[in-house]
């Protein structure tokens, strides 16, 4: 997600930006409509049908160090604004590309062995916000495809991940979850988010 490269960023500019998630983050004023983005209260607290999961969501923090410059598949961030600057002329823009982690998600049984992260967002000051999608792949072979969203701030980092599509054993896939990030200290390498909802698979 892009929220650790927010806090990386803002950091520096605060001494630091960073994602993922999500992303990730900073995210951009471009967001998807709110049926897509926001889960409802079913969804995060595991009622209404389907079945009910609390994941782990790591996502490197690019440019810390080899490994997570490895992470990276893609990572740009805009220069900081000049001063002085007025509204959205005051907005770092950012955009990544990162190899995430799941601990606890395993639709269909399948344990979850690669997570592509796409996010595009901004920062302004010590806040932000990004979105951006989720691709992720199974021991099996098959994929899902997310939306995610991500807001920031100096104390908080939380968003939404919704399901758009599964392929194979995942199609008809559909899951809604809330996501809540603890915000990356400067000598960190990557960010933690935890992610609670529901799934529910075509065949349950």
């Amino acid at each position: 997600m892009i929220s650790g490269a927010r806090w990386t960023t803002s950091a520096a500019a605060l001494c630091l930006v960073t994602t993922i998630a999500a992303t990730a983050s900073c995210r951009g004023s471009a967001q998807g409509p709110a049926s897509d983005a926001k889960p409802t209260a079913d969804a995060t607290s595991g009622q209404g049908g389907g079945t009910p999961f609390t994941a782990k969501l790591s996502c490197p923090i690019p440019g810390r160090n080899s490994e997570t410059v490895a992470a990276a598949v893609a990572y740009r961030a805009g220069p900081p604004p000049p001063a002085p600057c007025v509204g959205e002329a005051c907005r770092t823009l950012i955009m990544t590309e990162l190899h995430c982690t799941w601990d606890g998600f395993a639709p269909g049984g399948q344990a979850l062995t690669t997570s592509l992260m796409h996010g595009q967002g901004y920062m302004q000051g010590n806040a932000g916000s990004a979105t951006g999608y989720d691709w992720g792949t199974l021991a099996n072979g098959d994929s899902y495809l997310s939306r995610w969203t991500e807001t920031l701030s100096a104390t908080a980092i939380t968003g939404t991940w919704t399901v758009v599509l599964g392929t194979g054993s995942l199609q008809g896939l559909t899951g809604h979850a809330a996501i809540q990030c603890v915000p990356p200290g400067p000598t960190d390498t990557s960010e933690s988010c935890t992610v609670t909802g529901t799934y529910s698979l075509a065949h349950q």
